[in-house]
């Protein structure tokens, strides 16, 4: 492939990209293992198996619109959804707490056990 047809400041914000970038991320985690991967590395179970991935999943909770980085479906049924910050200067418990409780709400039947696991990646 040839990226002579690209500018130098395109080629410069591509060679600085890095993975906690939205935008390199967005790429990324559009990829079942790759999602499998950093999931099986942090919760340290390398037999996890990850079945769907949907990134940018948007949800609507309490009449709020939510953006998920990556939601996963894992083998045994549970969603997993993986969220990637820079810093830690936001209330990310907090977040995470909101997102698991509107992933929960919203892809589980009334009455149904669910495990939904949110998870931070810095």
């Amino acid at each position: 492939m040839s990226y002579d047809k690209y500018s130098k400041a395109t080629k410069e914000t591509a060679e600085n990209l890095r993975i906690i970038d939205d935008a390199m991320f967005r790429l990324v985690a559009g990829r079942k293992g790759v999602c499998q991967e950093i999931l099986r590395t942090l919760l340290d179970k390398p037999e996890l198996k990850v079945i769907r991935v949907t990134p940018q999943s948007v949800i609507t909770s309490l009449h709020r619109e939510i953006i998920l980085d990556v939601l996963c479906v894992m083998e045994n049924g549970a969603y997993m959804n993986i969220e990637m910050q820079k810093g830690s200067g936001n209330d990310d418990i907090k977040r995470n707490r909101f997102y698991a409780s509107s992933t929960t709400a919203a892809y589980t039947p009334k009455g149904a056990a669910t495990t939904v696991f949110a998870k931070r990646c810095v």
